[in-house]
């Protein structure tokens, strides 16, 4: 059978939510109740991290979505963009960028520049390749963000 067409990224992590969300979309695609129950024992038959090993080989998070940062430095520099796998990334990478400015702010000859970023999102159907900006330490943009990835099916038109 193929995988459920889910990411767990940004999900809540408690392992009944994480049952929950896999069963809405393995339904949603067609599986039958059979075959869910069956991955759905699997899963609970070891430990948290067995879980989530189990569902990762039933899932597949392919889904066309691509994600990156942007940053206008606080240097005389250019603005500049990177993608990025996932939004922990994001998070980590701006928070060490501005880490980064803060410090160069420090130094008198660098007071005049200010520095912005962000992270952003596309998909080339659910946004018609045009990048939607997120905040990665935000979780109702995480929780929102891992909503729209999981309704990305290949039944509903939008996916790949």
């Amino acid at each position: 059978m193929a995988k459920v067409r889910m990411s767990l990224e940004g999900l809540d992590g408690n392992a009944f939510s994480l049952l929950g969300t896999f069963t809405e979309n393995a339904k949603r695609q067609g599986w039958s109740p059979e075959a869910i129950e069956a991955v759905r024992q699997e899963a609970m038959a070891g430990d948290y991290v067995h879980l989530l090993q189990t569902l990762d080989n039933h899932i597949d998070d392919s889904l066309g979505v691509e994600m990156r940062i942007f940053w206008g430095p606080l240097m005389a520099m250019e603005p500049f963009t990177y993608p990025v796998p996932d939004m922990e990334t994001a998070s980590v990478m701006l928070a060490a960028l501005a880490q980064y400015d803060s410090f160069r702010h420090d130094h008198p000859e660098k007071k005049a520049h200010t520095s912005a970023g962000g992270a952003e999102w596309r998909h080339p159907v659910l946004t018609g390749g045009e990048w939607v900006e997120f905040d990665p330490d935000d979780a109702s943009d995480r929780m929102e963000l891992a909503a729209v990835i999981a309704q990305a099916t290949p039944g509903d038109g939008r996916s790949n």
